[in-house]
């Protein structure tokens, strides 16, 4: 029985540091920790393209916030959109525009 508890343990915790690891690569890549200005200067599209890409994706989604972010050096959007009652959750590559993640956030 303790080994079936410690088993069960050890995997909720693996689960739980898999769910942050970033499973995407964007055509857009940065090392180390640069500023803001810096990960900006990197971007090939705007703020508003990246906003129309997730709106594109979701089309019924009404945008909720986009923000610039470099993520284990992908540099990327996140935008946040509410599709009906539940939060939506993209992740736009900011280089082509293109969708890396897309999730819906139960919470």
């Amino acid at each position: 029985m303790k080994f079936r508890m410690t088993l069960i343990t050890w995997l909720t915790l693996a689960g739980l540091a898999l769910a942050d690891h970033v499973n995407y690569r964007s055509s857009v890549r940065l090392q180390g920790h640069p500023d803001l200005a810096t990960t900006q200067r990197m971007t090939r599209i705007s703020l508003a393209q990246a906003s129309q890409a997730a709106q594109k994706a979701v089309p019924q989604g009404k945008l909720v916030e986009v923000e610039l972010d470099n993520e284990d050096g992908n540099v990327v959007y996140k935008v946040k959109l509410l599709d009906g009652p539940n939060l939506r959750k993209l992740v736009v590559d900011a280089g082509n525009a293109r969708i890396l993640a897309n999730r819906l956030d139960r919470h």
